[in-house]
């Protein structure tokens, strides 16, 4: 063995065109390194908490938004509904307003027409161009002229003149159409003249 090794050490020795080691500041790289991983990580973990938060608000308020509208849409048929019996019992009133005219002619009729005669038909039609006008139509049986009579007298007693009369007998059936006016004279008919 003939050659013989050769062993340099000079690697140890402190060089001069070799660049010196880092400051010891910049230790603190890798630290600061993994503190922004780890602040980063829980930074993440925050926002998905977030945004998961907010998704079940979002989930809330439209659940909340629809129970809302359905209650607006059942609020406003209850409303519908309450409009529709605003205007039947509007009409219902209108109704019973003019129908005060013609309530005592109804019950001059019924006590015209006494024990033993049968009131079979009585309409009262008022018009609707002329109101103080009222067509009568009356069906009686077992009636004769003078229970007639007792009725027509029991109708102008309440101011009420008849017009156009006609009177009809057919076996025990006595049928009898006219139209009433009220005269202006009388309270009642002003009252119904308004109505």
């Amino acid at each position: 063995m003939a050659a013989e090794l050769y062993v340099c050490h000079d690697l140890k020795s402190p060089r001069g065109e070799v660049s010196q080691g880092l400051p010891p500041v910049y230790r603190l790289v890798p630290i600061g390194f993994y503190l922004a991983l780890v602040g980063s990580t829980f930074a993440m973990c925050w926002f998905e908490m977030e945004r998961r938060k907010a998704v079940l608000e979002a989930l809330s308020y439209s659940t909340q938004a629809a129970t809302y509208q359905a209650e607006t849409a059942r609020i406003g048929g209850d409303r519908g509904r309450i409009d529709a019996l605003v205007i039947r019992a509007t009409g219902v009133a209108k109704w019973l307003e003019g129908a005060v005219g013609l309530q005592p002619i109804c019950v001059a009729v019924s006590r015209g027409a006494g024990k033993h005669a049968n009131i079979i038909d009585l309409s009262l039609t008022r018009n609707s161009e002329l109101p103080e006008q009222v067509k009568l139509e009356l069906r009686m049986s077992n009636a004769n002229s003078e229970v007639m009579d007792a009725t027509l007298q029991g109708i102008r007693d309440l101011g009420v003149r008849a017009y156009s009369a006609q009177q009809s007998t057919e076996l025990d059936q006595l049928d009898y159409k006219a139209t009433l006016v009220w005269q202006k004279s009388s309270g009642q008919g002003r009252q119904s003249g308004e109505n």
